[in-house]
């Protein structure tokens, strides 16, 4: 899993990082929401730990661009805050915030909120994968009518693995 870990504030992010490492999660840094930008547009980042609260734009900012973006719009992101405002909690949420973490966290607290919406994030994006390769497939027989689709499995990226009978 690789981590984009925005925060401004060096003592914070070198325990995060630390953390991160030691849990066997590959992370890199971005001090602010203009280099998470270019960090994301570079590619390969599974999940986004960012601080709510940073000079300039804010993590709120880094989501609503965030959900903008066709690459990234389903991005798994976490936001940390010592002293989140109700009214940035609502805007965090409506920007389709994953999750919060209030400091000073304990590091299980921060493992465990990692990997919850990581794997509901990866379970959505299997289904999201499924349903396309279905709606594919559908679109190039239009004479079969469907109706519940129920897919089980591990993740699905393209018609041969949806048709081998182990991801059913």
């Amino acid at each position: 899993m690789n981590i984009l870990v925005v925060e401004d504030d060096d003592d914070v992010a070198r325990v995060i990082l630390a953390m991160l490492a030691r849990w066997k999660m590959d992370a890199v840094r971005a001090v602010d929401v203009p280099a998470a930008r270019t960090k994301l547009d570079a590619g390969g980042i599974d999940l986004i730990i960012s601080d709510l609260y940073m000079p300039g734009e804010s993590g709120v900012d880094l989501l609503r661009w965030l959900r903008t973006q066709p690459e990234h719009q389903n991005l798994p992101a976490l936001l940390i805050s010592g002293q989140a405002e109700r009214e940035d909690i609502v805007a965090a949420s409506q920007a389709g915030v994953s999750g919060f973490i209030a400091k000073p966290f304990q590091p299980e607290e921060l493992r465990q909120r990692i990997l919850e919406v990581y794997r509901k994030n990866r379970s959505e994006r299997w289904t999201r994968d499924a349903a396309d390769i279905l709606r594919e497939r559908l679109l190039a027989d239009s004479t079969t009518p469907v109706g519940l689709v129920v897919v089980f499995g591990e993740g699905v990226t393209d018609e041969q693995r949806l048709a081998d009978p182990a991801q059913r």
